[in-house]
């Protein structure tokens, strides 16, 4: 099986969403956030992607990526669906955060390369910790995420937009 690094592209005609809301978001706990209100977002000039490029670096999906993944996760894969609304022009459209809240131990430690702090600079996943995962993130990485080589086909089926894969180094 492949992994794969999932990032929003770098085109200028993707729009950028910007939060309404002064509540600070901390998804950095591996854990389910409870209590959530949806957050507002507006978006002057640009194309929506599926992967909504932010102001604070969330991982905001449309429904129809919220959709494809949803329908190819693994069951153990934690994943919380977190509601936003991304205003453009007047035109409300409901987004999601992806949220994982679990960090798998996933790194080949001999092989990925280490940065200061034990910031992780190029990671090489070791396939038989991912075990059934189809998306996972790891500590060190939680803003992003990486997804199966199953999982990335159905995205490209569905012409999802805005999205790049870029594919991870992996170690049985």
């Amino acid at each position: 099986m492949n992994y794969f690094y999932v990032s929003g592209k770098n085109n200028s005609s993707f729009g950028v969403a910007y939060t309404c809301d002064e509540k600070e978001v901390d998804l950095s706990k591996p854990e389910e956030i409870r209590n959530w209100q949806t957050l507002s977002f507006k978006m002057e000039k640009g194309v929506m992607a599926d992967l909504l490029p932010n102001n604070i670096t969330l991982k905001l999906c449309s429904k129809k990526l919220k959709d494809i993944i949803e329908k190819y996760k693994s069951v153990n894969d934690k994943i919380q669906w977190l509601p936003v609304c991304v205003d453009k022009a007047g035109q409300k459209e409901d987004y999601y955060i992806l949220h994982l809240y679990e960090y798998l131990d996933v790194l080949n430690k001999e092989n990925t390369i280490f940065g200061a702090y034990n910031s992780v600079i190029k990671p090489v996943i070791s396939k038989t910790s991912v075990g059934d995962h189809m998306i996972f993130t790891f500590r060190g990485r939680e803003s992003t995420f990486f997804i199966s080589e199953d999982v990335k086909k159905h995205i490209e089926k569905e012409k999802c937009v805005g999205i790049e894969f870029d594919k991870v180094s992996a170690t049985e």
